[in-house]
């Protein structure tokens, strides 16, 4: 974490030397997440996903190259969620690194601007 306002501003607000993931919450604390035959489980009830485009499959194979999934069966600990982003054969994310602290959760978002056939409001 950057020391100083104008580092600060820098930082958070222009996001130079930032990195940061948008990524849909799928589980929350407690919740049980299973990954399997192409599909998403919580609590042992199949996850319906209408923002998925039709046919989306949800996998462990390896995500970029960057190998296979090592947390596809859990219970998401306390102070934590899951994500997934929606582009799943191209999304490094919890199936990959596990689940996110609350304290790394920056915002949510409410619109999508691009690509502009997609522009409103998000589910």
């Amino acid at each position: 974490e950057p020391e100083g306002l104008f580092s600060k501003f820098i930082y958070n607000v222009v996001e130079v030397g930032k990195t940061s993931y948008i990524k849909r919450v799928i589980a929350l604390p407690g919740e049980h997440i299973q990954i399997k035959d192409g599909k998403v489980y919580i609590n042992g009830e199949e996850l319906k996903e209408e923002y998925l485009p039709e046919g989306t499959i949800t996998d462990s194979m390896a995500v970029d190259g960057l190998g296979s999934g090592q947390f596809l069966d859990l219970i998401v600990p306390e102070g934590t969620v899951f994500v997934m982003g929606d582009n799943r054969d191209h999304s490094a994310d919890s199936r990959r690194f596990g689940c996110i602290p609350y304290e790394k959760i920056e915002g949510k978002v409410v619109l999508r601007f691009w690509p502009l056939n997609a522009f409103g409001k998000v589910q």
